[in-house]
């Protein structure tokens, strides 16, 4: 039995697994309340709607994507560091909490206004910051003179999938997957000199 202080914590990660399994517009109250075993109407005092559950799982993910670019973009550290601390932290994230990563990936779009509004401005916030470190580096000559929001969607896509890949207790190793992927994104960009 789950104690009470932790039942709203055990709903939404029962409620993150389900949008990720059946997408959250097919995922019920029902189906949630059967899965932590409540009645549908004892859930409602732990929660409000299933979008609340949505919200933080997307909000959770987008502030662990704000906070780490923050850091990352005031080092002192040159665009190739600093593009290569964005990989990390995408993966790290990624592998982490796979789960909460695919709904704040694919379900984000069902969330309501004004939340939704304040979701994608995060998350363009997150970007211009990307897009400022491959400028930069595209400036200094480090990286191709290429469009750099092309360079960010192609990197983002070609992380998502990890979380397919990434299988801890089978020894595929994160560090590895780090180190391969840093070099095989940045062999694509990086100006030869």
């Amino acid at each position: 039995m789950i104690e009470p202080y932790s039942k709203k914590k055990h709903i939404y990660q029962a409620g993150a697994k389900l949008f990720h399994e059946k997408g959250y517009a097919a995922t019920s109250m029902r189906e949630l309340a059967t899965q932590v075993q409540l009645e549908v109407s004892s859930l409602y005092s732990h929660i409000n709607s299933k979008e609340q559950i949505l919200q933080a799982v997307c909000f959770d993910v987008v502030k662990q994507f704000a906070d780490g670019i923050e850091t990352i973009f005031g080092d002192t550290h040159s665009a190739k560091q600093k593009l290569k601390d964005i990989i990390e932290l995408h993966l790290k994230i990624i592998t982490e909490n796979q789960t909460n990563f695919n709904v704040f990936n694919k379900e984000y779009i069902h969330m309501s206004e004004p939340k939704l509004s304040e979701f994608l401005k995060l998350k363009k916030e997150y970007e211009k910051k990307f897009i400022s470190i491959l400028k930069e580096g595209i400036k200094l000559g480090h990286f191709k003179n290429l469009d750099p929001v092309f360079i960010m969607k192609t990197l983002f896509n070609s992380m998502t999938w990890v979380h397919e890949y990434y299988k801890p207790n089978k020894g595929v190793d994160l560090d590895m997957i780090n180190k391969s992927m840093y070099k095989l994104l940045i062999s694509g960009i990086k100006k030869k000199n």
